[in-house]
């Protein structure tokens, strides 16, 4: 799940891990429902981003975070052992991203 939604319903997180559990088990385990589910909550995800400029710009600064975090380690955030950022730490991140936006010919 993006950590941008954190807060939100988001029915592909559920999938996911009913899935991880089928594939380990070998239990055959329904999901369609959670398939529609997650497809609706992807589209209106995509509709607000779209609907707001700001939104998407904060959305796109993120990605591009992830996308650098990705191409300097080679692995992602979750795909670790290393523990996750505090809140501190997220909040300190998203105020210097807030700070930068602000400066004048930013």
């Amino acid at each position: 799940m993006p950590h941008y939604i954190a807060r939100s319903d988001y029915p592909e997180t559920a999938r996911t891990l009913i899935q991880a559990t089928a594939d380990a088990t070998g239990l055959l385990l329904p999901t369609s429902g959670l398939d529609s589910a997650a497809a609706t909550v992807r589209e209106e995800l995509a509709k607000q981003v779209a609907e707001n400029s700001e939104v998407a710009e904060i959305v796109q600064a993120l990605e591009q975070q992830y996308d650098a975090y990705v191409s300097a380690t080679g692995r992602g955030l979750l795909a670790q052992s290393a523990p996750l950022p505090t809140a501190d730490e997220l909040g300190a991140q998203f105020e210097a991203f807030l700070a930068d936006r602000e400066r004048p010919g930013s």
